[in-house]
């Protein structure tokens, strides 16, 4: 997704995701965000399941100390 800033593409993003996103049959879902817009991705509802998969493959998850089960 690309555009000019402040034309509401984070916004859409976070939306498009939660609505689309379904736990048992979801693919993961991976941001590059280069201009630090996604900075309270840990208030979206995730699973412990998917905290230990994201640890074992190395990725950070310290900033999800708020993980929300679903």
């Amino acid at each position: 997704m690309g555009g000019t800033q402040g034309t509401g593409k984070t916004s859409a993003l976070r939306f498009i995701s939660l609505a689309s996103v379904q736990q048992e049959t979801a693919p993961a879902i991976v941001i590059y965000d280069a201009e630090n817009e996604f900075t309270n991705l840990c208030t979206i509802p995730s699973s412990e399941k998917s905290k230990k998969t994201m640890e074992k493959y190395g990725l950070d998850t310290s900033h999800n100390h708020n993980i929300q089960q679903i």
